[in-house]
């Protein structure tokens, strides 16, 4: 997953989506890719909700505050259609 998000470079073999080889330097490059990571518990900061650590790595158009309410509503649909 690491080196799917671009965090670490693959010593060998490659990364497909939808049969084209891809290619991530860093998270940003894996973010404008449509791929997004959430680390587990030891990444996340302990004194956040849920939606913030998510919205840690997001854009927000309401620079520099983040959109929370937003975040917030996509986590609860995401945790609605996964349980």
């Amino acid at each position: 997953m690491r080196q799917l998000y671009g965090l670490y470079q693959p010593d060998e073999g490659s990364i497909t989506i939808d049969g084209k080889p891809q290619s991530f330097h860093s998270p940003a490059d894996a973010i404008h890719a449509g791929i997004g990571m959430i680390h587990q518990h030891f990444m996340l900061v302990p004194t956040l909700t849920v939606a913030q650590n998510v919205a840690l790595g997001l854009r927000s158009s309401r620079e520099p505050l983040l959109d929370l309410q937003t975040v917030t509503a996509a986590s609860k649909s995401f945790r609605r259609r996964t349980g």
